[in-house]
């Protein structure tokens, strides 16, 4: 048998125990007996994102307008629902990979789990800074 020969015959050979191997463990293949979740995806109740603005307040920041923005911002930026203020938008999403998405489109933005919150173009730093921590506080 030349090298060529032998060459085809162990890869013939490979191919043939590989795809043994995996229909062999096809059948094995059961649903999960309880649902499954991803632990990076460790949601924030949807709750109400009026709470979260609440919380914001009670750390002596202004929350003022308070308003629902749902069905302006939502449908664009992929979120579940959102409340916006003269100083912020909250946003919560469906999943944390999906407010990463939006984050990493929005490098302004801040994120919390699958809460992203913006900033009007007109605050400092240091308001956004505030905020943030703030935001932070309040989803603990």
């Amino acid at each position: 048998m030349n090298a060529s020969t032998r060459a085809r015959a162990l890869l013939l050979m490979s191919a043939a125990v590989t795809l043994l191997t995996v229909s062999g463990c096809a059948d094995d293949v059961t649903e999960p007996t309880r649902p499954t979740g991803s632990a990076v995806d460790n949601t924030i109740d949807p709750m109400s994102l009026d709470r979260v603005l609440d919380g914001v307040a009670a750390q002596d920041l202004p929350v003022t307008n308070r308003h629902d923005v749902t069905g302006d911002v939502c449908p664009d930026a992929g979120c579940t629902s959102a409340v916006a203020a003269d100083e912020l938008t909250v946003m919560h999403f469906s999943t944390t990979g999906r407010a990463e998405i939006y984050r990493g489109a929005h490098p302004e933005s801040f994120q919390v789990l699958d809460v992203v919150v913006t900033f009007p173009d007109t605050s400092s730093a240091e308001q956004r800074d505030r905020y943030s921590d703030a935001v932070q506080v309040a989803l603990r």
